[in-house]
């Protein structure tokens, strides 16, 4: 991925302990990646094994997501229900008025007015997919 900028955000574990407050980042541009690279993560997800030492299941089977229909068990949903904003929550986005990066595609970008960004939102052409 040839960007810098990123969304932070601050919210709460999706998977028990469900720590109050986790960092997440997502990238600016979606990482691009073959459909077999996609269904390995999604095996590994599905088949993961509590690590020795674990408090809970230690070397059993463990996964916090639900078994995909008509995956042959190869695939979790990890997903949860939409959560309701609450105060320990907080987006931010690290963009162009932030740093400026060494990537010229994200350099190219940070030039587009905010218009052209909302149409091109990506360094590259989705031609519509993402």
């Amino acid at each position: 991925v040839k960007t810098e900028y990123y969304y932070r955000y601050e919210g709460s574990q999706m998977v028990p302990p469900c720590y109050e407050t986790v960092h997440y980042r997502v990238m600016k541009d979606p990482i691009r990646i073959h459909p077999i690279q996609l269904a390995e993560l999604e095996r590994l997800l599905a088949w993961r094994i509590a690590p020795k030492g674990s408090k809970f299941n230690e070397c059993k089977p463990d996964t916090a997501g639900r078994q995909r229909s008509g995956s042959n068990r190869n695939a979790v949903d990890l997903n949860r229900p939409i959560q309701e904003y609450h105060n320990i929550h907080r987006k931010v986005f690290c963009e162009c008025k932030d740093w400026k990066s060494k990537w010229k595609q994200d350099q190219n970008w940070c030039k587009l007015s905010k218009s052209q960004k909302e149409r091109q939102p990506y360094n590259f052409d989705s031609n519509g997919k993402y």
